[in-house]
């Protein structure tokens, strides 16, 4: 990706502006996904969902890998969620810098959905796994000891 398209923090846009970006996507296939870099709120704003995912294929074809509906995408990420169900980001007492830099939430998600099920045929599946978390590492494993294989990443 061209620097010049990867957002800036200062570039930003009034209502009735707007830009255009360069992405040639020459690169290995992968899982990417986007999402703002508005200084001060990025943070902010992907930890309320806005982002999203794409798949870059290549030549992977050849590997006979599942697709269609059994090439499942993931998106993972832990929030706080009030009981009221609204976010809760915390913040800093430092009035000089209100932000934090590392929330670890006590909820998971994958899609932005909340205790996720996924009825699954007894067959191989192809799981596009993403990490969408502010801070949080994930160690993914099956519940019944199965292996897995990374094939790619971002």
């Amino acid at each position: 990706m061209p620097p010049e398209s990867d957002g800036y923090p200062e570039n930003w846009y009034p209502p009735g502006k707007s830009a255009t970006y360069s992405y040639p996507n020459v690169q290995d296939a992968a899982m990417l996904w986007y999402h703002d870099h508005a200084m001060g709120i990025e943070r902010l704003n992907v930890y309320a969902g806005l982002f999203g995912a794409y798949i870059l294929r290549d030549e992977e074809d050849a590997l006979n890998l599942p697709r269609g509906k059994y090439e499942v995408p993931l998106m993972l990420a832990d929030r706080m969620i009030r009981k009221d169900g609204q976010l809760y980001y915390s913040a800093s007492r430092n009035p000089e810098g209100p932000w934090v830099s590392e929330v670890f939430g006590d909820c998971f998600l994958a899609n932005g959905k909340l205790l996720p099920y996924c009825e699954v045929e007894p067959r191989r599946y192809r799981f596009r796994i993403l990490n969408a978390s502010n801070a949080r590492f994930f160690r993914l494993t099956l519940e019944n000891g199965q292996s897995f294989h990374q094939i790619e990443t971002d």
